[in-house]
C-alpha cells in the first residue's frame, strides 16, 4: 500500500468524523452502485484509494466508548484488538467500491483478537487469515484457565490456523491455559517464526471451579521451555513480556543483543532483573516490578545500560536497592511507583545520585511515594537533570512551598523546569497550573513553553477545588 505523508493522516483523521453518516446513508440507499457511478457523487465518494485506505485503517483503529462487560457478547467472531470492537467486515457492506478496497487491503486483515475461543469464531478466523494474504500478522488468543469456560477443540483449531502461519507472525499475545500447551508444543515442532518481532506469552494451571487451587504442577515446563526457545531465536524479536520467568530462570548463556523493550510483568528479584539487563546490551525499554532484595553483593561498578531511555520501575523495595547498581546515560523517562507498604527514605539521595551518574536528561518523570517527605519532593524539583522536564507527575506528600518554587521567574522565564508542559498533581496545586496558563507577560520570549495539559489527580483529603482552579474552569480552559 501507498504510504501517507502526515498530512494525509491528517485528512484522514478529519474525514473519519463523517464515516459513520456515510455508512447510515449508503446502507439505506436503494441503488447505491448507481449513486457511485452518478455525476452528484458525494465527496467522500470521489476520495483517492490511498486516502480511502487510510480511512479503513482508521475506522478499525477507533476504541469503544467502554469496556467490553460481558466478553461473551463480541465473542462470536474476531476482533481487532482487545480495545476496539469495529469489524471491518462491515466496510465491505457498504459497496461494491468500498468492497473491492477491503477485500484488497490485506493489513485490514491482518490484525485478530480472539476471546473465550469458540466454534462459532472459526470460519471468520479463517475468512480473516485468508484475506491477509502475506501481510505480517498480529495476533492474540486469551483465555481463562475456568475449566467451565474453555472450549479445548475451539482453542486448538484457532491455534492450528495461526500456527500455519508462523512465518508471517509479527507480534503474538497468547494467553493460554496449560490444558492447551502439549497440543500448541507439537503443532510449533519444526516451525519457525523468524519474522516475530513482539510477543507476549503466558500459560496459567487451569482452574476447576468448587475445587481448593493446588500448588503449580511441572509437567508442561519441557514444553514452555521448548516453546520460548523457538520464540527468541527469531532474528526480527525485540519487544518481550514475561509474565513468569522460562523454567530454569533467565538464560545465562544467550546474549539477546537483538531486545530493544523487556516487559517483567510479575515480581522478580533484583538479581534476575540485572541478568536479564547484562543479557540486552541494546535494551531502549524496560519495564519491570521488583520484590526481592538482591542475595549477593553489590558489583564494584554499576552496570551499564547505554540505550536505555525509559524505565518504569514498580517496586516494594527501597530505592537503594536497585538504583545504585545500574547506569543510563541516555535515559529520558523515567516511572517509578513505591508500594504504599514500604517506609521511604527521608530523602532522594539515591535517585539523585544515579541522574547525576547517569548524567542524563529527563523529559517525563513520574513518582507515587505517598511516604516520601515533603521536604524530599520540594529538592528535587531543583535537580538539574529535571529541569527539561515536559512532563512532570508527583504523587505523595505535596507541599504548598513547592508548587511557589515552580512558580518563580526570571526575565520572564520560568527558573525551576521551565518547559513543563503536562503537570499531573493534587488539586491542592491548581494555583501553579493556572498561573502556568496565564500569568507570565504578554511579551514573554517565544521559547518559553506554556502549560498544554493538567490532570487532577482525585484526593479524597481535598474534595473541593481551590479559587484558581475553579477560575481555569470558568474560563473553559483545558483541563
Amino acid at each position: 500500500m501507498a504510504s501517507f505523508s502526515y498530512s494525509k493522516m491528517d485528512i484522514c483523521s478529519g474525514a473519519m468524523a463523517d464515516l459513520s453518516f456515510t455508512f447510515s446513508v449508503v446502507r439505506v440507499a436503494p441503488k447505491a452502485e448507481e449513486a457511485h457511478q452518478s455525476s452528484r457523487q458525494s465527496p467522500i465518494s470521489r476520495l483517492p484509494v490511498e486516502l480511502l485506505c487510510g480511512i479503513f485503517h482508521k475506522y478499525v483503529e477507533i476504541p469503544s466508548g467502554k469496556p467490553c462487560i460481558d466478553p461473551d457478547r463480541y465473542s462470536t467472531g474476531p476482533r481487532v484488538s482487545r480495545a476496539s470492537h469495529t469489524d471491518p467486515s462491515l466496510l465491505t457492506q457498504i459497496c461494491s467500491h468500498w468492497r473491492s478496497i477491503a477485500l484488497n487491503l490485506p493489513t485490514l486483515w491482518s490484525t485478530i483478537f480472539i476471546r473465550q475461543p469458540k466454534q462459532s469464531q472459526l470460519e471468520l478466523t479463517r475468512l480473516w487469515l485468508e484475506r491477509a494474504k502475506e501481510a505480517p500478522l498480529s495476533l492474540a488468543i486469551w483465555q481463562t484457565p475456568v475449566a467451565t469456560e474453555i472450549d479445548a477443540e475451539a482453542a486448538w483449531e484457532i491455534l492450528s490456523e495461526f500456527v500455519a502461519r508462523s512465518d508471517q507472525w509479527k507480534k503474538i499475545d497468547f494467553q493460554l491455559p496449560s490444558a492447551v500447551i502439549l497440543p500448541f508444543h507439537q503443532m510449533m515442532q519444526d516451525r519457525k517464526c523468524d519474522n516475530l518481532e513482539s510477543i507476549d506469552f503466558h500459560a496459567t494451571e487451569v482452574v476447576h471451579p468448587g475445587l481448593v487451587m493446588t500448588s503449580r504442577e511441572n509437567r508442561w515446563d519441557d514444553q514452555l521451555e521448548d516453546l520460548w526457545k523457538t520464540f527468541l531465536s527469531s532474528p526480527s524479536l525485540s519487544d518481550v513480556t514475561w509474565r513468569r520467568l522460562p523454567p530454569g530462570g533467565p538464560p545465562s548463556d544467550t546474549v539477546f543483543s537483538h531486545l530493544t523493550s523487556v516487559n517483567i510483568a510479575f515480581d522478580i528479584n533484583v538479581d534476575d532483573f540485572l541478568r536479564i539487563l547484562s543479557l540486552t546490551p541494546n535494551l531502549q525499554r524496560a519495564q519491570v516490578a521488583l520484590a526481592i532484595p538482591s542475595l549477593q553483593s553489590s558489583p564494584s561498578s554499576p552496570l551499564s545500560l547505554k540505550s536505555l531511555h525509559t524505565l518504569q520501575l514498580s517496586t516494594r523495595l527501597k530505592l537503594s536497592e536497585i538504583l545504585p547498581k545500574i547506569t543510563a546515560p541516555s535515559l529520558t523517562n523515567l516511572n517509578i511507583v513505591v508500594d504504599e507498604s514500604i517506609a521511604s527514605c527521608s530523602t532522594l539521595n539515591p535517585l539523585q545520585d544515579f541522574l547525576q551518574r547517569s548524567r542524563c536528561r529527563l523529559t517525563t518523570f513520574t513518582l507515587v511515594d505517598r511516604n516520601i517527605p515533603s521536604e524530599a519532593v520540594e529538592s528535587s524539583l531543583d535537580f538539574p537533570e529535571l529541569q527539561s522536564l515536559t512532563y512532570l507527575r508527583l504523587e505523595g506528600k505535596l507541599p504548598e512551598k513547592a508548587a511557589s518554587h515552580l512558580l518563580e521567574t526570571q526575565n520572564g522565564s520560568y527558573t525551576r523546569m521551565p518547559l513543563l508542559q503536562h503537570i499531573y498533581v493534587g488539586t491542592a496545586w491548581a494555583r501553579l497550573v493556572s498561573s502556568r496558563w496565564h500569568s507570565l507577560p504578554r511579551d514573554q520570549p517565544d521559547d518559553c513553553e506554556k502549560m498544554e495539559r493538567f490532570t487532577r489527580c482525585s484526593n479524597r483529603f481535598h474534595t473541593s477545588m481551590d479559587h484558581e482552579f475553579q477560575a481555569m474552569k470558568d474560563r473553559e480552559l483545558p483541563i
